[in-house]
């Protein structure tokens, strides 16, 4: 989906007189990125761990184990396996968009939950960079060892916490940088407004 396309779903989004800045998507496909170097290997040695495990706990009888062996052999084929394609599947539905006031965000199918978060609210802004420029930003103190290690955020409780696996990432957040610095609480414009009877 190209930036053009992303923009018409956030049009029926925008407040009067917003206008978009940037769109678009996190990185799409299966991603191998610079820490699976060290969850790959991980992964196996998990593996191989839980199905020698599972044949001492069989061979010795002592199926107490079996929850634990059954744990560690299910991580591993997670990390070293399947993580890779839930998490492409994830990517694929979803949308991002910078405005002149907000954060927008559309993911789920069908576009079916809709997040905004106004530029006056992002008291942090910070992002990481992957060795093809893409990466990820962060809004307020996320913490970032969630995205470092799995690729995405967690416990964020509804909010946006920042933008995932995007291309050109500090392009990006230049442009958030450079909104927010622009931008002027329309309460704040109010209150510095001349008072119209002390112009007569």
């Amino acid at each position: 989906m190209n930036t053009s396309t992303v923009g018409q779903l956030f049009i029926s989004k925008l407040k009067e007189n917003e206008k978009i800045l940037w769109t678009g998507v996190p990185k799409q496909k299966i991603l191998l990125r610079d820490i699976d170097m060290i969850l790959v290997p991980v992964s196996i040695i998990a593996i191989g761990f839980g199905v020698f495990l599972n044949f001492a706990i069989f061979y010795y009888q002592q199926f107490f184990f079996l929850p634990i062996s059954i744990t560690v052999a299910l991580a591993g084929f997670y990390i070293g396996i399947f993580r890779f394609f839930i998490d492409s599947k994830r990517r694929k539905s979803i949308w991002y968009c910078v405005t002149d006031k907000r954060i927008l965000m559309l993911s789920g199918k069908n576009q079916q939950k809709f997040q905004t978060l106004p530029l006056k609210d992002i008291e942090q802004l910070d992002y990481s960079e992957e060795k093809d420029d893409s990466g990820f930003i962060f809004f307020g103190n996320t913490n970032p060892i969630w995205p470092w290690l799995f690729g995405k955020f967690f416990f964020t409780f509804g909010a946006i916490p920042g933008f995932e696996l995007i291309p050109d990432v500090q392009k990006v957040n230049l442009i958030i940088k450079e909104a927010i610095g622009n931008y002027v609480d329309p309460f704040v414009l109010e209150k510095v407004k001349p008072d119209a009877k002390s112009l007569n």
